[in-house]
């Protein structure tokens, strides 16, 4: 299928992509050319991906859920699980220590080191359609 969502890593050669029509998630290393590691979440839709800087932590939405995963040699481990629905918009912060999640006209914003929700903007007067942080976050 195609892909609906992708990200890179700013510190490896890796990037991560999705696609909801086969309900896969891949980290692909574009300097040898070669997936290094996928998963098919049977059931569940992936919207949404973002990688860590470090491309060692990775967010993926999906339709009734947000889960952030360790990327590891063979596989994706969850660490946790957020009741966030469609969140179809996902990015790290420059230095890695804040994840944003953009569902309808709401962005929630978590800590990656202690994965707490740290603010909810929910004033935009549209729909979320891309996040960016500043370079000096």
């Amino acid at each position: 299928g195609f892909v609906s969502s992708l990200d890179v890593a700013v510190q490896r050669p890796v990037a991560v992509t999705c696609c909801a029509e086969d309900c896969t998630v891949r980290i692909w290393n574009f300097a040898a050319n070669t997936c290094e590691v996928g998963s098919t979440f049977l059931g569940d839709h992936p919207l949404s991906v973002a990688l860590h800087p470090f491309g060692y932590l990775l967010g993926v939405g999906f339709q009734d859920k947000l889960r952030f995963f360790h990327v590891l040699s063979d596989e994706f481990r969850l660490l946790r699980e957020f009741p966030t629905r469609a969140a179809k918009m996902l990015r790290f912060s420059n230095g890695g220590h804040l994840i944003a999640a953009a569902h309808g006209k709401i962005v929630s914003i978590f800590a990656s080191h202690s994965w707490t929700r740290v603010a909810t903007l929910r004033q935009h007067s549209g729909t979320v359609t891309s996040i960016c942080f500043d370079s000096r976050d």
